[in-house]
């Protein structure tokens, strides 16, 4: 009977913790994801502007919007979806492009280096690989 207990009591330690673990891993992967595309939009906007072309980045600004208001939205009506981490076989496509992203940024800002402060280009360089792996 104590041995039952204490079975027990290690299957429900294990099962909370991975349940924990998989959180803090959706959590991330959703800052992650997040701010790229955030980036991916104001990288696009960055450069209608410095191309003088207002139309095109109203219509990233209004595309962005609508964007990350249907993300919430989905949250809201569909809860499950924000649970990546109990459903793995979902994936996450901004996952995989994130760095990419994050590299590519760090290509075009290097036109402008007094866009962004020294440390966010010293953080984005870290991703040029992987744009540029890309590239290929």
């Amino acid at each position: 009977m104590k041995r039952n207990i204490l079975l027990i009591f290690g299957a429900l330690v294990i099962v909370i913790s991975s349940y924990l673990l998989g959180l803090a891993q959706g959590t991330n992967r959703g800052v992650k994801g997040s701010n790229s595309a955030s980036i991916l939009f104001f990288t696009g906007i960055h450069r209608s502007l410095k191309a003088g072309d207002l139309a095109s980045a109203l219509k990233l600004a209004e595309d962005g919007i609508a964007t990350h208001a249907g993300v919430i939205q989905t949250a809201e009506d569909h809860p499950r979806s924000a649970l990546v981490h109990l459903y793995p076989w979902m994936g996450d496509p901004l996952q995989d492009t994130y760095k990419k992203i994050l590299g590519g940024t760090y290509i075009y800002l290097s036109e402008y280096p007094q866009a962004v402060p020294r440390d966010t280009t010293d953080f984005l360089a870290r991703y040029q690989g992987d744009y540029q792996g890309s590239q290929k």
